[in-house]
């Protein structure tokens, strides 16, 4: 699959991976995009265009203001589309709004409530946006979310992003299978998938060398 070259891919990365950012090197391999932005930690092996940013420990407000700094740098497009280190595309994914169902461990589901009970506050749609698919971000108007909801984000930190942004943008959203795995058990049948931390092992990791033996253009 490959993006269109005038459209950059951002990912915001962290400091989380447990194998050398393994994840991010095949997820990119599958895309192959032309202009590519890590905005954070840089693993070793990556060569494309980086903006070093730290960490706060809190998660949510990591990827808010790593997309932030996406948003106030001219070299990325706009659009630009928001991505993380483990997508895996099997087919071309329409560039588009996505919704689907709340699911995740007990600390994502308060976050996820948390970001329910303030979009409800300021009479805000209720989509739920925050399924596992890249998302297309038009600067200004993260931006204008970003400042919507800043008084939360001090407060308590822990707005979904996706979920905010789509629903302070007033968008439709499309429904979607969204698919996570918890374990490597083959190849699954949609058009893209992504992973847990468990499910890289030994058979993910020779699945993917097969998957997708060729370098990106962001290898060493």
């Amino acid at each position: 699959m490959e993006l269109a070259d005038q459209i950059s891919y951002v990912v915001p990365l962290g400091t989380g991976s447990r194998c050398g950012d393994l994840e991010l090197l095949y997820s990119l391999r599958s895309l192959q995009p032309s202009d590519c932005w890590l905005i954070g930690t840089r693993p070793t092996w990556y060569t494309g265009n980086h903006i070093k940013q730290g960490e706060t420990g809190i998660s949510t407000l990591n990827i808010w203001q790593k997309l932030l700094t996406a948003c106030n740098t001219p070299e990325i497009s706009d659009p630009f589309i928001y991505g993380n280190d483990d997508y895996f595309y099997l087919q071309p994914v329409p560039i588009e709004n996505y919704y689907g169902n709340l699911a995740g461990n007990n600390e994502y589901k308060r976050i996820a409530r948390y970001t329910l009970d303030i979009l409800k506050y300021n009479n805000l749609p209720i989509l739920f946006f925050d399924v596992h698919r890249p998302m297309l971000i038009y600067k200004q108007l993260f931006i204008d979310a970003y400042n919507f909801f800043g008084n939360h984000l001090k407060i308590n930190s822990s707005l979904l992003v996706k979920s905010c942004y789509g629903n302070y943008a007033g968008l439709d959203g499309t429904l979607v299978t969204d698919c996570k795995l918890a374990y490597w058990n083959g190849e699954p049948d949609i058009d893209m998938f992504s992973i847990g931390d468990d499910c890289i092992d030994v058979m993910f990791k020779a699945y993917c060398e097969s998957k997708w033996p060729d370098k990106s253009i962001y290898e060493i």
